[in-house]
């Protein structure tokens, strides 16, 4: 190695280290200053708490989530001999949001070479996987960790090892969120497919996995077609996915991947798949419990039951249909390097607008039908991009067009957090048009001049990423010391508005001296955690109001009808949110509580019924 190599790898750890320490200090400071109404968190920490206190997952703990979620949960909690709360399960959410920042980091310096690119990808993605902060202890932390572990993974050269990689990473991707598992698998399938070496079998493959995999989206929105919102939703990524297809199948591909490279994939995968999944049969869960929680209830109640529509604008059709036509000009060599290298700066821009000014959303509408940009023809010949990653960028831009669909059907913090690898995937392509720019300037102009320019723009650009980082730290900090501790139990380290810490503070000191069961409507079970009260048995889903049946309803009514000292704590707005308005009075529970309880306490949106 000479000296010149490894001073470059030391700038690079020392990037990727002093990144990683501010990240870590500003993350702190925002996974500990939120504290979300609808309450996800207390959610999946009452579930966690019930797995590690003995209760069987799927049998006789409710979740739709995979055994991979409660697999990370527990051995963090095993290994820290923490207790279940939000003082500690935030930390790891912490975890998972500073370590995906670093992938990104590291994504887009191994497809570009430039530490400036790479810094300034790892500031905007970091902003953007804010979600993880603002709504912690969710799977989604570890998904969006492993999609940028699988756009790193893409650019091994050893080509077994990578195989491996990308088949086990998916396995994990899938035993957390099956449906963000299946489109990741539908890219990685069309992708493998491609590779493979050239033949008329290989022509046919291709064929029949790019027809499989263009009505997907169709598919995935079939049961809300008759939502305008889905609707537009489902035309969008099709027409995504029709340019990506298209530019993809012009790929001069150089892996040549053959049967066992793909066998290889599917084998770590199923292994990865299975070993996960034992982990919660043997403590006890069944597998059909498994198979009905993670297939069955998700498709039959939860989609069914309501979603949170995406926004997508109806000019963004016709804003899909510039890209797809664009993608196939480009494809046919109709377009100029010029005005396609133009085409790519343009594209980052639009994307580092929309983060700059927060419209994540925007992202959906305006990246998704360009991604493709990425795996079109390289434009600098002496850079990275232009010597052995084509083939890598082709994988990038499939998994960045059918992870779009994570949006649906719950478009909250899934809107932002999609972005994340279309963030990167942005970075890498305005570099490869601004390599192609700054190659034909340096051949008009004295190359001295020149050399000296860019090295005065880096310095500049350097010295701008270390003061947004440390600015982003400064206000995190500072808005964390403007707030109010919570002071709950397992919450020590939480801060929120003062007039909701007051709130919340009076509610568990009223329930804690004069109630006995607690229920909550709808389910809010950070109030179970924080005084330890008993939920009824059958009300284990936040939107049991219209999930849990009459007759369960009604058995539950029968348990807490003795209970001269239960109580409710009642949440209007949520109920709104998780029931979409809908009238659910009529529910058994729902019409016990109105009948037989009174407001004692109300404030900040939260009140408190005892019994009449």
């Amino acid at each position: 190695m000479t000296n010149a190599v490894a001073a470059h790898r030391g700038r690079v750890a020392a990037w990727a280290v002093l990144l990683t320490i501010c990240a870590s200090f500003t993350a702190w400071h925002i996974a500990f200053v939120s504290l979300a109404s609808y309450d996800d968190e207390g959610y999946m920490m009452w579930t966690v708490k019930n797995f590690i206190d003995g209760h069987a997952l799927y049998d006789q703990v409710a979740t739709v989530y995979g055994p991979f979620y409660y697999l990370y949960e527990s051995c963090a909690l095993f290994l820290t001999g923490a207790p279940v709360g939000s003082d500690s399960l935030r930390l790891v959410s912490d975890f998972f949001w500073v370590a995906a920042a670093l992938l990104a980091f590291v994504l887009a310096y191994r497809a570009t070479r430039s530490l400036i690119l790479a810094a300034a990808v790892h500031l905007i993605a970091f902003r953007a996987m804010v979600a993880i902060g603002e709504a912690p202890v969710h799977p989604q932390e570890a998904c969006i960790f492993f999609l940028l572990a699988l756009g790193c993974a893409f650019f091994v050269a050893n080509h077994t090892l990578r195989m491996l990689i990308l088949g086990a990473v998916a396995g994990a991707i899938a035993t957390s969120k099956v449906n963000l598992g299946v489109f990741v698998l539908v890219a990685l399938t069309v992708g493998i497919t491609y590779a493979q070496r050239p033949g008329w079998w290989r022509n046919f493959a291709c064929v029949c996995v790019s027809l499989a995999a263009l009505p997907l989206p169709a598919v995935l929105i079939w049961n809300r077609r008759t939502d305008t919102w889905a609707v537009l939703y489902g035309v969008l990524v099709v027409l995504s996915v029709s340019a990506v297809l298209f530019t993809v199948s012009r790929t001069p591909w150089k892996s040549c991947l053959g049967p066992r490279d793909a066998a290889l994939a599917a084998a770590a995968f199923a292994a990865t798949a299975a070993a996960i999944c034992c982990f919660p049969l043997v403590h006890g869960s069944t597998l059909y419990a498994l198979f009905e929680w993670l297939i069955i209830i998700p498709q039959k109640e939860y989609g069914q039951a309501w979603a949170m529509p995406a926004n997508i604008h109806p000019i963004a059709i016709a804003w899909a249909i510039l890209g797809l036509c664009t993608a196939w000009y480009a494809g046919t060599r109709r377009v100029v390097d010029g005005w396609v290298a133009v085409l790519k700066v343009a594209f980052g821009a639009g994307v580092v607008f929309l983060c700059a000014t927060d419209r994540y959303g925007g992202l959906l509408n305006f990246a998704t039908p360009f991604l493709w940009l990425v795996a079109t023809r390289p434009l600098a010949p002496n850079s990275p991009a232009g010597q052995n990653h084509q083939d890598s960028f082709a994988f990038l831009a499939l998994l960045g067009v059918f992870q779009s669909l994570y949006a649906y059907p719950v478009a909250g913090a899934q809107v932002a957090l999609l972005g994340v690898l279309m963030i990167v995937i942005a970075g890498i392509t305005s570099w490869d048009g601004l390599q192609w720019i700054e190659a034909r300037l340096a051949a008009m102009s004295r190359h001295e001049i020149s050399s000296r320019l860019s090295i005065g723009a880096r310095t500049a650009a350097a010295i701008l990423l270390a003061g947004l980082n440390l600015a982003y730290a400064w206000e995190a900090h500072r808005n964390y010391r403007e707030r109010a501790p919570l002071n709950l139990p397992g919450a020590g380290h939480v801060r929120v508005e003062a007039s909701m810490a007051a709130t919340l503070q009076t509610i568990v000191a009223r329930i804690n001296a004069s109630c006995g069961t607690l229920i909550t409507e709808p389910g809010l079970f950070s109030f179970h955690l924080w005084t330890g009260k008993p939920s009824p048995h059958g009300i284990d889903h936040q939107v049991w109001m219209a999930l849990v049946d009459d007759r369960a309803q009604a058995a539950v009514v029968s348990e807490i009808a003795g209970d001269p000292r239960a109580c409710v704590v009642y949440q209007q707005q949520v109920v709104d949110l998780w029931t979409g308005g809908s009238n659910v009075s009529g529910k058994p529970m729902v019409r016990f509580i109105r009948d037989n309880f009174r407001t004692v306490y109300e404030s900040n949106g939260y009140r408190l019924l005892m019994r009449k």
